[in-house]
């Protein structure tokens, strides 16, 4: 059994605050998750996912690369909001050096902090398990996945 913060203050406990993909794209109309249905250049399951608007092409995710000092040794970081309850899709960060493979890289991360934000989603900031000195090349991205 996995846990996550809950869509609402207070939780939720004994029910499920579970948001599926179907019935967040029947409230707009059932586009399919490899649409972009506002033309952002962000398909539906990513605005799904993200906790942005599939509907709004000026509402887009909010994710951010940077560096973060543990006891003087820099680490790089990446911080994005992810829609509490979107359990159909799951959010890894990546890391590559060369932008071509992002399946084996040599430095994982780790999730260091996840804040609930009170619109329903939550901030989630991972560091990597190696410190920014030993990277030569960094690349970042997000990758999304449907969950069957």
């Amino acid at each position: 059994m996995q846990w996550r913060l809950s869509t609402q203050a207070g939780g939720t406990p004994g029910q499920s605050d579970r948001i599926s993909y179907a019935s967040w794209a029947a409230a707009i109309g059932g586009p399919a998750a490899s649409l972009d249905s506002d033309g952002d250049g962000v398909i539906n399951l990513t605005e799904y996912a993200l906790g942005s608007s599939a509907t709004a092409g000026s509402s887009l995710p909010a994710m951010a690369a940077d560096v973060e000092w543990v006891e003087g040794i820099a680490y790089s970081r990446i911080t994005f909001v992810r829609r509490a309850g979107a359990d159909d899709a799951v959010v890894i960060p990546q890391w590559s050096t060369q932008l071509q493979n992002w399946d084996n890289p040599s430095i994982s991360f780790q999730r260091s902090t996840v804040t609930s934000r009170p619109d329903g989603t939550v901030q989630e900031t991972f560091r990597s398990t190696l410190p920014l000195a030993q990277q030569t090349n960094a690349f970042f991205r997000l990758k999304i996945m449907s969950v069957p």
